[in-house]
């Protein structure tokens, strides 16, 4: 098998990338999803990574992620495809499935290397959604990796997140109140495995917008000052209110969303454009040696114009950790997670009914008449 030079300087080549899908994916169509998923891989160049860690929102339609059965297979027939076309890519390595998670139309797929040893394991999905339900919210996968013989256990946790959609300022705060109650699910569910101290990467949709009407996102000189001045994401991080402890690398290409569907350049004019997907990692100690990173949108060529997001992509090369340089993430709020039994009981008329393609509007009604009794307990 051939060396790269992090197997040689105890560095790990780690590839993420997060799609909402606009629950379009095309399923039915191999030739098109192959050529998605080949997309999704090869961004950083078919440069060979020791994981590959995909984040999808929206991967199937509303009711078909409430119902769960849909997701399950969803996600088997896109690791199959993964698994082939690395093969494909890459005959001198073998790579195998590490984990998936997935919370209503929300996931979280990573596969790595055969030679990766995988010594502990566990997921974790967080509601955030209108009633509890799976509409929005955050899926996790975390585990004990072990790459070769030179070098110690690491924790890797990969949460793919789809928060709270459209502008406004109760809308950002809802979405971090989500991003907390995710981070705090994490805490809970993966305290064996000291999640806090190890490689830690969040993605997906965070839905942060650019507040000014003004902006025109097909001119490059303006993103810079935009993302300085007007993208909510950078100025709660400047102010310490989410996203305490992580790193982001320079965004340097443009908004990822709202495109219009079927065209490459295209916003559509009913939203602001802004950098809703997005990649965050734990920050690494000061002093720590880290590798070459890249992250960049990838292009919206025929096959990727399915759905009205750009898809985002990082390749980056981390470090190991041991106990001489592990460093623990502070969690900025704990919240309690969202009421289970409500959230079941918001999928479960949500997929009923929409498999029996019954009109959804006295679903509604349920729901609130049922969240209000509940809150009157």
């Amino acid at each position: 098998m051939t060396t790269t030079n992090s197997d040689c300087n105890g560095l790990w080549d780690v590839s993420v990338v997060t799609l909402n899908c606009a629950r379009d994916f095309p399923f039915r169509d191999q030739q098109e999803k192959s050529a998605i998923l080949k997309e999704l891989i090869t961004f950083n160049n078919n440069n060979a990574q020791d994981i590959y860690a995909f984040g999808f929102q929206e991967l199937v339609r509303i009711w078909e992620g409430a119902g769960k059965i849909r997701m399950e297979a969803a996600l088997i027939d896109i690791l199959k495809d993964i698994l082939d076309i690395l093969d494909e890519l890459f005959p001198q390595n073998n790579y195998k499935k590490l984990g998936y998670s997935y919370v209503g139309a929300t996931a979280v797929l990573v596969v790595g290397k055969e030679t990766i040893e995988c010594h502990d394991s566990a997921s974790t999905t967080s509601n955030c959604g209108k009633f509890g339900s799976t509409l929005k919210g955050g899926t996790a996968y975390s585990f004990r990796l072990k790459k070769n013989e030179s070098t110690v256990l690491q924790t890797f946790t990969f949460i793919s997140c789809h928060l709270n959609a459209n502008e406004g300022e109760d809308n950002m705060t809802s979405r971090i109140n989500d991003y907390d109650r995710i981070m705090t699910q994490c805490n809970r569910d993966f305290s064996d495995l000291e999640f806090r101290k190890g490689h830690i990467f969040v993605f997906g949709d965070l839905n942060f917008r650019v507040n000014d009407p003004n902006f025109k996102a097909h001119i490059a000189s303006e993103w810079e000052p935009t993302l300085r001045k007007h993208e909510e994401l950078n100025h709660l991080r400047a102010k310490h209110v989410i996203f305490r402890g992580f790193d982001e690398q320079p965004v340097t290409f443009p908004p990822t969303y709202k495109y219009k569907v079927g065209d490459m350049i295209s916003y559509n004019n009913k939203r602001i454009p802004s950098w809703c997907d997005r990649i965050l990692y734990k920050k690494y100690p000061s002093g720590l040696p880290m590798g070459k990173a890249r992250y960049e949108s990838l292009e919206r060529v025929r096959h990727m114009q399915f759905t009205d997001h750009q898809a985002v992509g990082l390749a980056i090369q981390v470090p190991d950790l041991t106990k001489d340089n592990k460093h623990e993430l502070e969690l900025i709020r704990l919240l309690e997670p969202l009421n289970e039994t409500l959230g079941y009981f918001a999928d479960t008329l949500l997929a009923y009914e929409w498999l029996r393609r019954s009109t959804p509007v006295y679903i509604l009604a349920a729901l609130i008449l049922f969240y209000f009794f509940y809150n009157l307990l």
